[in-house]
């Protein structure tokens, strides 16, 4: 049974660390037809989440203030906020699948633009010449650097 005092606090400079890396990688994907929201509070046991309207475009996120894993790293921050992004990247077909009625082709059509929005910007962007180490960092290449 876990007690209070067993809860962690994420900080502010966490809380910048998320939306730093939310917006990052919202831009890389070019989800820029999304306005973004954000929020540090509690959510009681998840580490973040997101909160869409696929119909107002608009995307929470959230990183929690209390959570009861003691220990996390900016790593684990950096790797939540792409988690989230790739929500909101596929939050229309989520939507599309929990209707009731779904036509296939609307199905279709949302599993298109995913992999034109993957092509535009991953394969795109991303189309490196990898050294035999196969070693690629945030630091040595950004998806955001388009090759020309």
């Amino acid at each position: 049974m876990k007690h209070e005092e067993d809860k962690t606090q994420t900080t502010k400079e966490d809380f910048e660390l998320f939306k730093s890396e939310v917006t990052y990688w919202a831009n890389a994907f070019g989800l820029k037809g999304y306005q973004l929201f954000f929020r540090h509070e509690d959510l009681s046991g998840n580490f973040a989440e997101i909160r869409y309207n696929i119909i107002s475009r608009n995307a929470v996120f959230s990183l929690n203030t209390e959570f009861d894993t003691i220990d996390y790293s900016p790593e684990e921050i950096k790797r939540t906020a792409f988690h989230e992004v790739c929500e909101l990247l596929l939050c229309r077909l989520s939507t599309i699948g929990k209707a009731r009625f779904v036509a296939e082709l609307e199905i279709d059509e949302e599993i298109h633009n995913i992999i034109r929005i993957l092509e535009n910007t991953v394969f795109k962007r991303c189309n490196l010449w990898i050294d035999e180490s196969c070693v690629v960092t945030k630091e040595t290449w950004s998806p955001l650097d388009v090759k020309k």
